[in-house]
């Protein structure tokens, strides 16, 4: 699962591809025996080639599309291009699973389950596992640790944009300070309207970015980040 556009995707999911491949290679392999190695790509972002929903890549000949070998295949799945209820391709099971995912609120959560017998499943394990003490603990630890890189990200991009000028300087720290507050939400499935995201990214101040990123990591809700 991928959920930030960074550069180089398409090399990165190939990397991960061909690592996956080589892992099933063993002494006394033979290339006959090769089975299907097929990566799952889910996407939190539509920066990548195709406009569908649901692509298939594989390798094939560029003039008569005649597939090379049916031992690659990559499947993207762009969840900002999940068609809405009622179109084409929205009643299948991959676009109940790409409701499902990012589903934020248990209301949500139990009006999908109602509809797919697989995700009542999925809603069950879900419930079982946040009544678990070694996985709660091993969530809590996952989450400290995604805050901690998102913030020296945050710090990186603002220090490499603080090149150049004094009023540059500023601005490049500012705008890594406010995507560092981004990047804390989201990493903590914080829900943000569209006018809170404009309103952190449009923000000059460095200490009032500052209050919003400690907050970020303790609040409950994003309206918790902006009170008085």
């Amino acid at each position: 699962m991928q959920n930030d556009p960074e550069a180089a995707q398409p090399e990165r999911a190939f990397f991960y591809w061909a690592r996956m491949y080589d892992s099933d290679l063993k002494r006394g392999f033979t290339y006959a025996a090769t089975r299907p190695c097929v990566l799952i790509w889910i996407l939190g972002h539509e920066r990548l080639r195709g406009a569908r929903f649901h692509n298939i890549f594989q390798v094939l000949d560029r003039e008569g599309r005649e597939v090379f070998t049916d031992v690659l295949e990559l499947h993207t799945v762009v969840l900002p291009r999940l068609p809405r209820r009622g179109a084409e391709g929205a009643d299948t099971a991959l676009a109940a699973w790409a409701r499902f995912l990012p589903a934020q609120t248990e209301p949500e959560l139990e009006e999908l389950a109602m509809t797919n017998a697989e995700l009542e499943k999925a809603w069950e394990e879900v419930k079982r596992l946040n009544q678990d003490p070694e996985t709660r603990a091993w969530a809590r630890k996952r989450e400290e640790w995604l805050i901690s890189e998102q913030m020296k990200y945050g710090a990186a991009r603002a220090e490499s944009r603080a090149e150049g000028k004094a009023e540059g300087k500023a601005e490049g720290r500012a705008e890594g300070k406010a995507e560092g507050v981004l990047r804390v939400l989201d990493a903590r499935s914080l829900a943000l309207a569209d006018e809170q995201r404009a309103r952190i990214l449009a923000c000059r101040d460095l200490e009032q970015l500052d209050r919003w990123l400690v907050r970020a990591v303790t609040a409950t809700s994003a309206t918790d980040v902006f009170e008085p």
